[in-house]
C-alpha cells in the first residue's frame, strides 16, 4: 500500500532543506506581519471614526477577519530540525506523511496559512505569486 511507504534520505540533506523551508516561512511571516500592522492601524481608524460616527450602529463583527493576526508555525520546523541534529544516523528513513510536510513542505495547516499571509503580504505590497497548490496527489491514502 502507497500509504505506508517510507523512503530513507541523508539527514545532512533533509536538515538543511528543512532549514531552507523554515527560513522561508519566517521571511513570509514577517511580510505578513508588516502588511497586518498596516492593516490593523487602518481598521483601528475606520472603528473609531465609524464610533464616533454613529456608536448604536457600530459592529465590530466586520473588522475581526481583517484583524486575524498571521500564525507562525516555526516551532514545527524546529522540532523537526532538533530530531534530525540529535540524531547520531546518517541515514534517515521517513514515512509518506513527513516527505510532504518536511521536504515537499506540504503541511496540515500550510493551505489556510497561505490564504491569511497572502491577504497581509499583498496588503503591505508584497508580490503575491501563485503559493497556494491544489495537488491532486496531496494525499495519498
Amino acid at each position: 500500500m502507497l500509504a505506508k511507504r517510507q523512503i530513507t534520505v541523508e539527514r545532512q540533506k533533509l536538515l538543511d532543506h528543512l532549514k531552507r523551508n523554515r527560513e522561508t516561512h519566517l521571511a513570509m511571516h514577517n511580510e505578513a506581519m508588516e502588511g497586518y500592522c498596516i492593516n490593523a492601524k487602518k481598521c483601528l481608524n475606520n472603528m473609531q471614526q465609524e464610533l464616533e460616527e454613529n456608536p448604536t450602529k457600530f459592529d465590530h463583527n466586520k473588522y475581526l477577519k481583517e484583524l486575524e493576526r498571521p500564525k507562525f508555525y516555526g516551532q514545527q520546523y524546529n522540532r523537526a530540525i532538533s530530531m534530525l541534529e540529535w540524531s547520531t544516523e546518517e541515514k534517515i528513513t521517513i514515512n509518506h506523511n513527513q516527505f510532504d510536510s518536511w521536504i515537499r513542505d506540504k503541511w496540515g495547516w500550510k493551505k489556510e496559512w497561505l490564504v491569511l499571509n497572502s491577504l497581509h503580504r499583498s496588503r503591505a505590497g508584497y508580490k503575491i505569486e501563485e503559493e497556494i497548490d491544489d495537488d491532486p496527489e496531496e494525499y495519498w491514502d
